[in-house]
């Protein structure tokens, strides 16, 4: 491999964060946070306005922060981004685009029963009269109309040009779109999108009046196939032309780069609704992207697919906003998983979701996991980041080395799609998922092809089918049953010039028809590694070199790979920097969850490997144990999520937890309809009763709680500089900065915890209508046990302990930072190599320093570290600092149902999978082996 693709990747193929701007936004605090993502790695950021914002959205004072970290950026030396929209989905300019009139407004086409009188919005009649084809509103903006496009690029993308247009091109690079849709399939399936300016371009494409055949779209009726499949064409036609296309123009001629992802990607029925075909869309993107959402990969097709077309039409890069909703207990080895996975699938672009600038109030459940310096594993990610960074600079600098290619069957799902009825379009999904993961799983590298970017793109050429920059000797056709008149010309014309042709449990003239299981192994036969295991691979050139790069799907098993081409191969972890030089034949065990850049070389194999280790011990006896909070010196924290609420002098609720109490306070106030609560005589805790409105009272237990435990007692909670806060009475003063986020204020509490019952009082203030009804946090030098179901009771902590694992059981519930255990072990004379191995880990990271010699942390599997050049003959000190994810201080603590798929703010109060005591994750490690 060329040394400048393992060298220091630049800015722009490193991660940017997807930043969440959604507090008041000040500029100290901005700075701030663009040198923790620089210093965690990442590239740059997207600046992305969203829920809870203080700064007013495109104000004055918005853009001038706008400016601000461009401006930052260009001296740090990262990208900034625009996001186009506050919140999602895009071209709405937070309302303004709709404030302009119903012309801005989407619209839809129903069938309604009709008699004698028209109908509001009628433009047709069946031929018995006695159903109308009437024109609604919807509640989205219209994308079908390229003036309300112009509407909003008027509004949002000029007013950056005017405000920070001398960044474009530089430290601003481009405008991100985010879930655009000309309709949501959230709504009733009971109409089809409609815009004024389709029946002339249904006209223009088709030579044909739409008007008389408005009956095929709702029901078989006439020639409805044909029907169906130019109006669809036509609908996507028009989105691309009236939505991406204007857009897709603004930037490039202001110096920008246009990229994003459209809504429902991943499923042929609701792409059919929202966008009518995501894959002609991407035409109108200069860097075409995607979402993935959710723990592992739902859904890897789509990534693949968009990664085709930035192929076929010479794309630079794909992009992918990953990682959202996967939930706070994402670990580094979980994001190296999902990194691989999507690198198998072209994508070279990351935009990890999410990355708060404040955490205060809701923001906190907000679609987790949060990528930023919150997270205790933090630091250490930088690794995976730079290892992820140097492999997009590796793909987007070479082309795809791809023969096989599958026909998106989207023109046979709009065949058989009417309103109400999505059954055919769903089976053909669950076929051409078993044909994706078949394919995949198997080793099989191959582009996706979509019909309705034919007329400008697609050929065929020398027995090849040609689409754009892409020639492809195999096309494969799954359960398509309908194309477009000019696909079937090229179908016939390639298998008339000796191109291979399958069809995949629907026959097709002139098609070899198989079924997925047998065209996935005649296919096997021709690839370029033999692999025991699933595993996902992705062939590519440069500069005449092939490359390629296995992702291992599965995080339990590794898989082993051999070659079979006849030059040796080299396989290369960016992460790590380790290579290996393999003859033909010979095999290499790729990690669960890792992936490898493969590269033909001439250099020689490596030498056969050092047989097994000859012996091992386990590290025993009691461990010396510390601890350290996150962005704190204290050594334990804990979350209290029940309170109880008494407004005015009135009478204290029962406990509950913090969203059934905010929840509570919602509807008293709305009951009393005021403005502001109105306050009554009496004395709460010596604060004149004039000036409190409702107060929270937080309670936890302490037993024996030593000097120590009582000398760093600290609380955290929100919006302290609003509030009055008392701690058995006494009042807490401001101390020692913030807890994790800068939302987060800490109080001194040494001078009034005791043992017994502790109570904290939260009471409101002048101007201030209620505390911010949250969790709230204690800090210090103390463990914590839950009992009685759900009730925080303070110990002093243990200086040793003799087990490594469950201590989220043993006094750190709700820990979140480095545990640092401590021991020794001893080593005979003579030993030349020596390894750690940690089996059984709970943890994001381990750090491992032996002897008072740091080695390189472990994050992943496999949790192994060669410490052959830190061990000495007799005694070894060896110190292992498990770090962990903020899972168990922010949760959501009490979910049932699990985590495995994907995390959203409903999540945390969800009743419908509710467990009253909290749930935790594991912490810890099963055992510490040295072998020798």
């Amino acid at each position: 491999m060329n040394e400048k693709f393992k060298s220091e990747a630049q800015s722009q193929y490193r991660p940017m964060a997807f930043w969440s701007l959604n507090g008041e936004l000040k500029e100290s605090e901005l700075f701030r946070q663009l040198l923790e993502f620089k210093m965690g790695g990442f590239g740059g950021v997207f600046l992305h306005a969203r829920g809870n914002l203080k700064t007013p959205y495109m104000s004055n004072i918005w853009m001038d922060r706008m400016h601000y970290c461009m401006k930052t950026a260009q001296e740090l030396g990262l990208e900034a981004w625009i996001y186009d929209e506050m919140n999602w989905p895009s071209g709405r300019a937070e309302g303004a685009v709709e404030s302009l009139g119903g012309k801005n407004i989407s619209k839809k086409l129903s069938l309604v029963p009709a008699d004698i009188f028209p109908i509001p919005g009628e433009i047709a009649r069946t031929s018995d009269g006695t159903e109308a084809f009437c024109v609604g509103f919807g509640h989205i903006t219209d994308q079908l109309s390229k003036r309300t496009t112009q509407d909003f690029i008027q509004i949002v993308h000029e007013r950056y040009k005017k405000d920070c247009g001398e960044f474009f091109g530089n430290s601003c690079p481009g405008v991100f779109f985010d879930e655009p849709q000309y309709a949501s399939a959230y709504d009733k399936n009971d109409y089809v999108p409609w815009s004024d300016d389709l029946l002339p371009l249904y006209f223009e494409l088709w030579g044909e009046d739409l008007l008389p055949e408005l009956a095929s779209l709702f029901r078989d009726e006439g020639d409805f196939r044909t029907v169906r499949k130019q109006f669809w064409f036509t609908v996507a036609e028009l989105y691309s032309r009236s939505w991406g296309k204007p857009l897709f123009d603004w930037c490039a001629q202001n110096g920008l780069k246009l990229t994003g992802h459209y809504e429902w990607e991943d499923d042929l029925k609701n792409i059919i609704r929202c966008t009518a075909d995501v894959m002609r869309h991407y035409e109108y993107e200069h860097i075409p992207g995607t979402d993935h959402l959710g723990l592992g990969l739902y859904a890897p097709w789509i990534h693949l697919r968009c990664s085709s077309v930035s192929q076929q039409l010479g794309r630079e890069r794909t992009m992918c906003e990953c990682f959202g909703v996967s939930g706070q207990g994402v670990t580094i080895s979980d994001r190296r998983w999902m990194y691989g996975q999507l690198l198998s699938r072209g994508v070279d672009m990351f935009v990890p979701h999410i990355s708060h600038y404040s955490l205060a109030e809701s923001n906190k459940r907000d679609c987790p996991p949060y990528n930023q310096y919150q997270q205790p594993w933090w630091y250490y990610g930088k690794t995976v980041e730079d290892g992820v960074a140097k492999a997009c600079r590796l793909l987007a600098s070479g082309h795809d080395r791809v023969h096989i290619c599958v026909l998106d069957p989207i023109v046979t799902a709009w065949c058989s799609y009417v309103p109400g009825n999505t059954a055919p379009a769903e089976a053909l999904q669950t076929l051409s998922e078993k044909l994706y993961y078949e394919l995949a799983n198997k080793g099989i590298f191959f582009h996706y092809i979509g019909e309705s970017y034919f007329r400008d793109y697609a050929a065929v050429e020398d027995g090849k089918f040609c689409v754009g920059k892409m020639k492809y000797d195999t096309v494969i056709l799954p359960g398509v049953t309908d194309v477009m008149d000019l696909s079937r010309e090229l179908l016939e014309k390639f298998v008339a010039s000796g191109g291979r042709l399958f069809a995949v449990e629907k026959p097709w003239p002139g098609a070899e028809t198989l079924s997925v299981e047998a065209l996935a192994e005649i296919l096997a036969q021709e690839n370029e590694f033999e692999i025991s295991a699933p595993c996902w691979f992705k062939y590519f050139d440069i500069d005449g070199i092939a490359f390629g790069l296995a992702a291992n799907p599965s995080r339990e098993k590794p898989v082993e790979i051999s070659s079979l081409l006849p030059r040796n191969i080299k396989f290369t972890d960016l992460i790590t920097g380790k290579e290996v030089v393999l003859a033909p034949g010979e095999t290499f065990c790729l990690a669960p969850g890792a992936f490898v850049v493969t590269e033909e070389t001439d250099e020689a194999p490596n030498p056969p490997t050092q047989a097994d280790f000859a012996d091992q011990l386990e590290i025993s006896g009691n461990w010396l144990l510390d601890s350290t909070v996150q962005l704190r010196h204290e050594k334990n924290c804990v979350n209290l999520d029940r309170c109880s609420l008494r407004i005015e002098s009135g009478d204290w609720s029962a406990p509950g937890y913090s969203a059934d109490i905010r929840d509570l306070a919602a509807a008293e106030k709305s009951h009393r309809r005021t403005s502001e609560w109105q306050t009554s005589t009496g004395d709460t805790t010596g604060i004149s009763a004039d000036n409190i409105r409702t107060t929270l009272r937080y309670t936890f237990r302490a037993e024996n709680l030593n000097s120590e435990a009582k000398k760093s007692f600290r609380v955290a909670f929100e919006a302290g500089e609003l509030c009055s806060a008392f701690l058995n009475g006494k009042p807490l003063t401001r101390r020692d900065g913030i807890f994790l986020d800068s939302a987060f204020l800490c109080f001194d509490g040494s001078e009034a915890v005791s043992d017994g019952e502790n109570e904290i009082l939260i009471c409101s203030v002048s101007g201030r209508r209620t505390p911010t009804i949250e969790d709230v946090y204690l800090i210090g030098n103390f463990s914590c046990f839950v009992e009685n179901t759900n009730e925080r009771v303070l110990r002093p902590l243990s200086a040793f302990s003799k087990q490594t694992d469950g201590f989220e059981l043993r006094g750190y519930p709700f820990f979140a930072g480095e545990l640092k255990l401590k021991n020794s072990f001893e080593l005979p004379y003579g030993v030349e190599r020596a390894e750690l191995e940690i089996l059984d880990p709970h943890m994001a990271a381990a750090a491992i320093i032996v002897n008072g010699k740091a080695a390189e942390p472990l994050m992943g599997a496999p949790w192994k570290r060669d410490i052959s050049d830190l061990v000495l003959p007799g005694e070894n000190t060896i110190e292992i600092r498990v770090v962990n994810t903020l899972r168990n201080l922010l949760g959501p603590l009490h979910l049932t149902h699990g985590e495995e798929r994907s995390i959203g703010p409903a999540d945390y109060n969800n009743k419908k999978y509710w467990s009253e005591a909290p749930i935790f994750s594991p912490l810890g490690f099963g055992a510490a082996v040295v072998k020798f």
